[in-house]
């Protein structure tokens, strides 16, 4: 539904998310406070205010967006009750279908994971005034600034501590957020052990799952929002940020196509050169993109090697496995890339010599670029007695003559 002007959004969630960081890091990005403002006095909901104001996280300024709720004004509401509230209200094109999705996610969580019938879940916390009105300011926000498109970062849970819910106490990540989080197939990363608070909450959730796709767009950015979450935390800027811009022109070139990749590195000291390469086949055999394997001065002027390796973001935690346990690695370090790809195919066609394999480089505009695969020339030289060099250019010089015929 986008191309490549269109206006775009990516949530750099380092620190979790929630209702009041995502609506925070859009006002600061310029969303228009007293539209959205408006759009929510339009809402039949008893007495609230949003205080906005300045304030740091760290080592940063961020934009805090607080709804503040009288205690004795909460009111536990239902999915029909929720629905009833966003048809009566006054809101941007679009922004009560989306906001009613977002709901529609939160009780079919709720339900799934407290074992309840949908049509009859009480939404506690989630249904709250507050909640209302962050999931309706964020989509509001997001309407309001022309957003197409909505990307997100891998998002961090806490991996002890608890909770208070409607239902009582429950283990962090909170079951509804985990059941949101699951259905979307959000990427999940490890969180700082120090955190033993709520990182990502159900509200935040579901518009993640609802809106975003979990990956990092090629794009160049006009606008950078950053919102404050509620707690200031000792060991980081407890933030997110959203970067407002447009895609790159050239993801959109035919034939180019970028996609996000993690980089897994490690470094080691104490493998013997049959053993390395041993452990790069099995590597590769796991699904890597790419491996190599680079010389690296270590400690104490250790010569070592360093293993790198390219994958696709889902395959993360399959390569780390293999990097930890085909090499004597204690640790792997692991990036969020993204790469441009060209398009390419891998074709079979009979040469002078017989059944060759090369791959094909497919770009517009650009002469033809043959690479014979190896295995194929090394059995075409030993069936021939012929130097592989030989084949090489033999291979290619006639799978070029067979794509232009």
């Amino acid at each position: 539904m986008s191309g490549a002007g269109d206006r775009i959004a990516y949530l750099d969630c380092a620190s979790g998310a929630s209702g009041d960081m995502l609506l925070g890091a859009l006002l600061d990005a310029g969303a228009p406070l007293d539209s959205i403002e408006r759009a929510l006095r339009s809402l039949p909901l008893p007495v609230w205010s949003l205080a906005i104001e300045n304030t740091r996280r760290g080592a940063l300024r961020a934009l805090r967006a607080r709804v503040e709720v009288p205690s004795d004004a909460a009111q536990p509401r239902t999915f029909t009750d929720v629905k009833a509230l966003l048809a009566a209200g006054d809101l941007p094109s679009g922004v009560a279908a989306r906001a009613g999705a977002v709901f529609g996610r939160l009780v079919d969580a709720e339900a799934r994971a407290h074992g309840t019938d949908p049509a009859t879940t009480v939404l506690h916390a989630v249904g709250a005034t507050d909640a209302i009105i962050d999931v309706v300011g964020v989509l509001s926000a997001l309407t309001l600034l022309n957003v197409e498109v909505v990307y997100a970062s891998p998002l961090p849970l806490a991996v002890e501590g608890q909770a208070q819910s409607g239902h009582g106490p429950v283990p962090l990540p909170a079951p509804a957020t985990l059941e949101l989080l699951r259905g979307a197939g959000a990427p999940l990363r490890g969180a700082d052990p120090r955190d033993k608070a709520e990182l990502v909450t159900p509200t935040a959730a579901a518009l993640l799952a609802e809106v975003a796709r979990f990956e990092r767009p090629a794009m160049r950015i006009d606008q950078i929002g950053i919102g404050a979450g509620a707690r200031d935390l000792p060991h980081r800027p407890n933030v997110l940020r959203v970067w407002l811009g447009s895609r790159d022109a050239t993801a959109g070139a035919a034939g180019v196509d970028v996609r996000a990749v993690v980089v897994l590195e490690t470094t080691v000291d104490d493998m013997s050169a049959e053993q390395v390469a041993f452990a790069r086949d099995r590597i590769s055999a796991a699904g890597a993109l790419d491996v190599w394997i680079t010389s690296a001065a270590m400690k104490k002027a250790r010569s070592g090697l360093q293993f790198t390796v390219i994958a696709r973001p889902h395959q993360e935690g399959a390569l780390a496995e293999a990097l930890l346990r085909e090499t004597s690695t204690l640790g792997v370090r692991v990036r969020d890339e993204r790469r441009y790809e060209v398009a390419r195919d891998t074709f079979q066609f009979e040469s002078s010599l017989g059944t060759a394999e090369v791959k094909h480089k497919r770009l517009p505009g650009s002469a033809v670029q043959i690479s014979p695969e190896f295995e194929a020339c090394r059995r075409l030289a030993e069936q021939h007695d012929l130097p592989i060099t030989d084949v090489y250019a033999l291979v290619q010089r006639e799978a070029a003559t067979y794509l232009t015929s």
